[in-house]
């Protein structure tokens, strides 16, 4: 979702677990992923925001840990 300037998406956490927001411009094999923000989860919604000035494109993931 784009707000303004800036890209957005929400996801649904799980208590207990921490999570590693990424994000790639390409990918292509030797674009590597590049960490965005780290979260705790907390059994809520989270919203995620990307500051950066938008490119043409780009990708997200969500890891996450125990």
């Amino acid at each position: 979702m784009l707000s303004g300037e800036h890209f957005g998406f929400t996801f649904l956490s799980t208590s207990g677990f921490s999570y590693v927001v990424e994000y790639a411009d390409s990918f292509e094999s030797l674009s590597p992923w590049q960490p965005l923000m780290n979260l705790p989860g907390n059994g809520a919604i989270i919203s995620i925001a990307d500051p950066s000035v938008p490119t043409v494109q780009r990708f997200y993931r969500v890891r996450f840990d125990r």
